[in-house]
């Protein structure tokens, strides 16, 4: 604005530019694909160390390349990835119906097998009232309550609702309401959870479907995160399928991560032709 000039003298007045800095943009945001018994099939989950993954993901499983991949990238100075779950078609999620009250663990594996639902009704007068604990056990004798929710109803009306503040709060479970009954009080373990089949790379099913844009799910589930640089699926190394996802990462100006198969070797007079190729293409 204008400086008000109250007396004689030498004013300076700042005229903002019209040029702006450049803000740096992130460049090693990593994307990971692969299967893993627990976390969110349905969103591409936002990692910031390997303890979140641990806690997502439930952290290494021998019998998947998803863990050790993330953790060798935050071992190496990695700090913001992505990672998407991917499971067969009969992974099933655990559930537990407490009269007109209905559990169901967030997300499907056998991991939720090993929670128990307890609940407490509250003393009259308020015996309409209840409490609900998760609890872990994973059959041993030592039990930890993990989450508590105190003063739920069964009324959609109330605002302790159990369908909406268990929902809502609960990492593990969310619930939903089939009428006025409520649960009677005890200890009632989720069940018939399963992991499915165990998916791995260049298996020519699940897998490699869901790698392939346009399914909805699997890699498209990237297209809702705001930026990533490097996609990884490890241990991918199918010719038929790396194409497309080479375009894909093309198309979003990410790069791919990819291995080569175990038996392939270096060809240096097919290099130099591919890259002549190259060249003459983009002249």
């Amino acid at each position: 604005m204008p400086v008000v000039t109250t007396y004689p003298g030498v004013y300076i007045e700042e005229i903002p530019s019209g040029v702006h800095t450049i803000t740096g943009v992130a460049t090693s945001i990593a994307a990971f694909i692969g299967w893993a018994p627990k976390g969110a099939t349905d969103v591409a989950e936002l990692i910031l160390s390997f303890s979140d993954y641990e806690r997502e993901f439930t952290g290494l499983d021998s019998r998947s390349l998803l863990g050790y991949a993330v953790y060798h990238f935050f071992l190496n100075g990695g700090q913001q990835c992505y990672v998407i779950r991917v499971v067969a078609s009969n992974a099933d999620t655990s559930t537990l119906v407490l009269n007109d009250l209905s559990l169901r663990a967030k997300n499907p594996g056998g991991w939720a097998n090993d929670y128990t639902i307890r609940i407490k009704a509250r003393p009259a007068p308020d015996n309409d009232r209840f409490q609900l604990a998760v609890v872990f056990k994973a059959s041993t004798p030592q039990e930890a309550v993990v989450e508590s929710f105190e003063n739920l109803s069964m009324s959609s009306a109330d605002s302790r609702f159990v369908g909406s503040v268990v929902t809502e709060g609960s990492a593990i479970i969310e619930a939903s309401v089939t009428g006025g009954s409520k649960p009677g009080d005890g200890d009632t373990p989720l069940a018939d959870g399963a992991d499915g089949d165990v998916l791995g790379p260049n298996d020519g099913g699940d897998f490699e479907a869901a790698l392939l844009p346009g399914n909805g799910s699997g890699i498209d589930l990237l297209d809702h995160v705001d930026l990533f640089n490097i996609l990884c699926i490890p241990g991918e190394t199918n010719e038929n399928v790396l194409p497309g996802i080479e375009k894909y990462c093309r198309d979003h100006r990410a790069m791919l991560h990819a291995r080569c198969v175990e038996s392939a070797r270096w060809n240096r007079s097919e290099c130099h032709r591919r890259i002549s190729c190259r060249r003459a293409t983009h002249r």
